[in-house]
């Protein structure tokens, strides 16, 4: 990126990357209102939990791309202070957890269970519940936690007069 300030009125920012180029005329004026920011994509979503779990984190994204900043002061002082605090890297969001999955199944009906007594005769020892049926399903978990934001890229400045 290359910023001129061809007059005491304007700033002019040029900028290269692989989308192609821009160019930005600020009024001095408006500089404190302006950004130039390299930003990062964000994170994927998390994938879906496991029956009864919570959803997993979203994926974290990449750090923001680095900038290279070329300041020409041609035609007077710039505020060079203000240049660098409009013009930044940042990483992109994370992404957001996903949805829980759905509760898990009740367990099976339970059979009767005996046992022979002394005589030889059957003794219950519990009844058991009707055959067939299962339980409702358990709760849901909850959703996965959002991952953290990428980082910041690097930016060097350098000024020339």
């Amino acid at each position: 990126m290359r910023v001129d300030h061809p007059n005491d009125h304007r700033y002019v920012f040029t900028v290269h990357g692989p989308q192609g180029g821009y160019v930005a005329v600020v009024e001095a004026a408006d500089l404190g209102g302006f950004r130039v920011a390299s930003w990062r994509a964000p994170g994927g979503p998390g994938s879906n939990g496991s029956a009864g779990s919570e959803g997993v984190s979203g994926a974290a994204c990449g750090a923001g791309g680095d900038i290279r900043v070329v300041i020409a002061c041609d035609n007077g002082p710039c505020d060079v202070d203000l240049l660098e605090r409009i013009i930044f890297s940042a990483g992109g969001d994370g992404g957001s957890g996903d949805a829980s999955g759905s509760g898990g199944a009740g367990g099976p009906a339970r059979s009767p269970t005996s046992h022979l007594d002394s005589d030889g005769r059957a003794v219950a020892d519990d009844p058991g519940c009707s055959a067939g049926s299962q339980g409702s399903a358990g709760a849901s978990g909850g959703n996965g936690v959002s991952s953290s934001p990428g980082n910041p890229g690097h930016m060097s400045v350098s000024v020339v007069r």
